[in-house]
C-alpha cells in the first residue's frame, strides 16, 4: 500500500477538467548610482485545464512600485491592480516536474504620487502588456504544485497623464518583471 500511494504521488499531474486555484508573490528590485526601484506584485490565479497540458485561466492582481532618485531628488510611489487572462502550456518530461510557457494579457490602472522639492503631484497610470513567460514547475503533491518565472518577453505599453500631460512609451522585447513564486492547487 505504501509503494502505491509514492507512485501515485510521483506521478502527479492534472488531467482535462481539473480547475486550478492559487497565487503568485514577486518582488524586483534594482538600483543604480542614482535610482532605486522596488516593486512588490500579488497576483491570485484561476484556470481550467482544457488538456491534460493546457490551462487557460485569469489573474487578479496588485502591485506597487517606489522609485527614488537620487539627481534631481524626487521620489514616486503608486498602486495598480491587474486584470490579466492568460494560457499556459506545460511540458512535463520527467515526473512531477517540467516547464511551461504562457502567453497573456495584462492590463493594470492606477495613480501614483511624485514628491520633488517644488511639491507633489499624482499622475493617472495604464499599463496594457502582450507577453509570453516560461518558467519551471514542480508538482509537490497530487493536489499542489509551485512554479518559478524570471522574464517576460512580449510588448509592454504605459500611458501616464500628470498636469494635463500624457506621455506614452511602448518596449518591444525582454523585460524583467518581478521574480513570481507561484503556489497553486488542483480540484478536481
Amino acid at each position: 500500500m505504501t509503494s502505491m500511494l509514492i507512485l501515485f504521488q510521483l506521478s502527479a499531474q492534472p488531467s482535462e477538467g481539473t480547475i486550478s486555484v492559487g497565487g503568485s508573490i514577486g518582488t524586483h528590485y534594482n538600483t543604480n548610482s542614482s535610482v532605486k526601484n522596488f516593486v512588490l506584485q500579488l497576483m491570485p490565479v484561476g484556470g481550467y485545464f482544457l488538456t491534460n497540458d493546457l490551462m487557460a485561466g485569469m489573474g487578479l492582481g496588485y502591485s506597487v512600485n517606489t522609485s527614488k532618485n537620487k539627481n534631481p531628488e524626487f521620489t514616486t510611489k503608486g498602486p495598480l491592480f491587474h486584470i490579466s487572462p492568460m494560457v499556459k502550456y506545460y511540458w512535463q518530461p520527467i515526473n512531477r516536474a517540467g516547464i511551461f510557457i504562457q502567453a497573456y494579457i495584462d492590463y493594470a490602472t492606477g495613480n501614483s504620487k511624485s514628491k520633488t522639492s517644488f511639491g507633489e503631484s499624482t499622475a493617472k497610470n495604464t499599463n496594457f502588456d502582450f507577453a509570453f513567460k516560461s518558467g519551471l514547475f514542480l508538482y509537490v503533491t497530487p493536489t499542489i504544485g509551485v512554479e518559478l518565472s524570471l522574464s517576460d518577453f512580449g510588448i509592454f505599453t504605459t500611458k501616464s497623464t500628470q498636469n494635463g500631460s500624457t506621455t506614452k512609451t511602448s518596449t518591444i522585447g525582454v523585460i524583467s518583471r518581478p521574480t513570481n513564486l507561484t503556489i497553486f492547487t488542483f480540484i478536481k
